[in-house]
């Protein structure tokens, strides 16, 4: 867990954040760091949730007006985001889920959905049921573009 100090400061001050699932098991965008740059580009921090305590998270995307990420217990930190903030959630074609749209909602937040095929299984851990993803760079950001 994350002991806040410079780590946590350089959030402080961004208000766009991406969620990465880079250390998690499932679900994962595989060439995530393709998009790193062009998220950068955009005023994005890249955020990993597992370093950081629940706590610093909260003060993290408290501060956020746009939110990026993969379907995820990630982008639950929306829900510590400013009310109208824009969520831009990533999700593979066969896990539809809504509770992210629900909270987005709640928070007359503006909601976007990314929608994307997974990778064949022969490509992912033997325990990601539902795949991960390769995204073209070039059609995400300009969805990204529209959104944000």
């Amino acid at each position: 867990m994350g002991s806040g100090g410079d780590k946590y400061k350089k959030y402080s001050i961004k208000k766009k954040i991406f969620v990465s699932r880079r250390n998690s098991k499932a679900r994962k965008i595989l060439n995530e760091f393709v998009l790193e740059p062009g998220l950068k580009k955009r005023g994005f921090q890249i955020f990993e949730p597992g370093d950081f305590s629940i706590k610093e998270q909260i003060k993290i995307f408290s501060n956020a007006s746009a939110v990026v990420g993969a379907h995820g217990m990630g982008i639950a930190n929306y829900g510590f985001a400013n009310n109208d903030s824009v969520l831009f959630e990533i999700m593979q074609t066969n896990y539809p889920r809504v509770s992210y749209f629900r909270t987005c909602q709640l928070k007359n937040g503006k909601y976007f959905l990314y929608w994307i095929n997974p990778v064949s299984s022969n490509f992912c851990d033997e325990n990601d049921f539902y795949g991960s993803v390769l995204i073209d760079k070039n059609v995400f950001f300009s969805a990204l573009d529209i959104a944000c």
